[in-house]
C-alpha cells in the first residue's frame, strides 16, 4: 500500500487548509482487489445533477459522503506520520 497525504478541497475545486489521506494500491494487493471487482456504474446523470446545484449554490443539497475524524491513540505512531496531537 501507499499513503500520501493530499490538499483537500472544498466543492468548488479550492483548496483547503486540512490536508487529505489517500490510500493507494499496488502489486499483489492491486491485483487481488482488481480481481474481485464485480460491477462498474456509469454515474454521470448523477454528477451532472451534483453539478447543477453546485452552480447553483445549493452546496446543503449535494450529496457527499460523512467525514469523521480518525483519532489514532498511538503517540509513537503520531510521531512517524508527523501528526500533532
Amino acid at each position: 500500500m501507499r499513503l500520501q497525504w493530499d490538499p483537500d478541497h472544498d466543492p468548488y475545486g479550492n483548496k483547503l487548509t486540512r490536508r487529505a489521506v489517500q490510500l493507494g494500491l499496488k502489486g499483489e494487493v492491486l491485483k487481488n482487489f482488481a480481481c474481485k471487482i464485480k460491477d462498474i456504474q456509469d454515474i454521470t446523470d448523477f454528477v451532472k445533477q451534483q453539478k447543477l446545484l453546485l452552480d447553483r449554490n445549493c452546496l446543503d443539497d449535494l450529496l457527499v459522503p460523512i467525514e469523521t475524524v480518525f483519532k489514532i491513540s498511538d503517540n509513537e505512531l503520531n510521531n512517524r506520520i508527523g501528526i500533532q496531537c
